[in-house]
């Protein structure tokens, strides 16, 4: 059975890695998503429990993670999400209820957010991020 979950969890990485760097975005390479729980279907595959997304630039952590498959769309709640960005030598550190990936370029944080660097912190109730050219804007 170990084997049978390692081996799922391996195809859905390699599935959701192909997806999400389709368009080349550094932001997406060598995605790894950790669980306690995966399930798929032909829309969506559901990541529960003790959510870990990592790749070479980001660190996110929630309690549960939705791909879509059609969408190409990865969304991640907790109570809350926390996430980190590193930049060079700097490290963005944020939460939300919620973060969306819906496209290549922006990361959407919803819903109590809190995004801090270099001793700034930034509160709001949606704060995007625009990933190529570093941006914020509150919502």
């Amino acid at each position: 059975m170990y084997k049978k979950i390692k081996f799922l969890n391996a195809l859905l990485i390699i599935f959701l890695s192909a997806n999400l760097i389709a368009d080349e975005n550094y932001f997406y390479d060598n995605i790894v998503i950790n669980s306690d729980v995966v399930e798929a279907s032909r829309t969506k595959i559901l990541f529960k429990g003790n959510v870990r997304i990592t790749s070479n630039e980001m660190n996110i952590e929630g309690n549960q993670a939705t791909f879509l498959t059609e969408e190409s769309a990865l969304i991640i709640l907790g109570t809350p999400t926390n996430i980190k960005i590193f930049e060079n030598d700097k490290v963005f550190t944020g939460s939300a209820n919620k973060i969306e990936f819906t496209d290549s370029e922006n990361l959407n944080l919803i819903g109590d957010v809190s995004i801090e660097s270099e001793n700034r912190t930034i509160n709001g109730d949606q704060i995007k991020i625009n990933l190529n050219e570093k941006l914020l804007s509150k919502q």
